[in-house]
């Protein structure tokens, strides 16, 4: 196999200041392969191609390779072809875990517990009462992307989805973020053929007690026992969400 290739052509793009993307037309001569699959494929994954990851040069570190595209354009007569390879280039982010996007939103919750955490309740002719309340709160969410070097992605996905942070993470106590969604994607099936990359997304429950649910008795009028905190019955969590660190995993910040 031989490879052989030439820049032919470059493009910075600049945002308020700073270089967030590049692209390049790159000329590769192939004299390997039979199809234009192959040929194709020769030249993408040959020693010295730019390969998904790569910085653009030791000028720009940050701009790394995020796709590339070849076709076949010409041939020298019973010798090799010429393939045009587009590279593209973006702001890579560290390597670990990190947010790229975050955002908040109100949405209504049935609530026992007051923003202290005290139960709801009130007291009338001398009967106090413990009551469910309706309100809005605002649940916060963010997205994190890593790099994986495995072979079992799905038992990475795992490790975290469904579970709520034991530790404290991103402003959250224990039990107030959890995993809601993990994507993956291979970033060279020829190259890297353990190398993923993943998309985790997390949100941030509003209530006093975080993703904690509980069953709670009711009296035949629908009324909670004003005596039910302190009975020690007729309370009972629902268990569903098993806990698992995140600070190691997706460092904060």
């Amino acid at each position: 196999m031989s490879v052989r290739w030439l820049v032919q052509d470059a493009e910075l793009v600049e945002d308020r200041g700073e270089y967030v993307g590049a692209v390049q037309h790159v000329m590769a001569y192939v004299t390997s392969g039979r199809t234009p699959t192959e040929i194709v494929q020769a030249a993408l994954d040959e020693v010295g191609m730019p390969q998904t990851g790569d910085a653009l040069s030791a000028e720009y570190p940050r701009l790394c390779v995020i796709s590339r595209r070849g076709k076949v354009v010409g041939k020298r007569k019973g010798a090799g072809h010429f393939v045009r390879v587009r590279i593209e280039y973006a702001l890579e982010a560290p390597s670990r875990g990190y947010p790229i996007r975050g955002g908040t939103a109100v949405s209504q919750i049935i609530t026992r517990k007051d923003k202290n955490g005290n139960w709801i309740s009130y007291t009338y002719d001398g009967v106090t009462e413990y009551k469910e309340v309706p309100v809005f709160a605002a649940e916060a969410f963010e997205v994190r992307k890593t790099v994986e070097e495995t072979n079992n992605p799905e038992e990475v996905a795992r490790q975290y989805i469904n579970k709520v942070n034991s530790d404290t993470w991103c402003g959250g106590a224990p039990g107030k973020w959890l995993c809601t969604k993990a994507e993956y994607v291979l970033l060279n099936a020829a190259t890297d053929p353990d190398r993923w990359e993943f998309t985790w997304e997390f949100h941030k429950s509003a209530e006093p007690n975080g993703w904690k649910r509980y069953v709670v008795y009711r009296k035949p009028n629908g009324d909670i026992p004003s005596d039910i905190e302190t009975k020690g019955e007729g309370l009972k969590e629902v268990e569903w969400h098993d806990e698992v660190a995140f600070s190691g995993k997706f460092p904060p910040g």
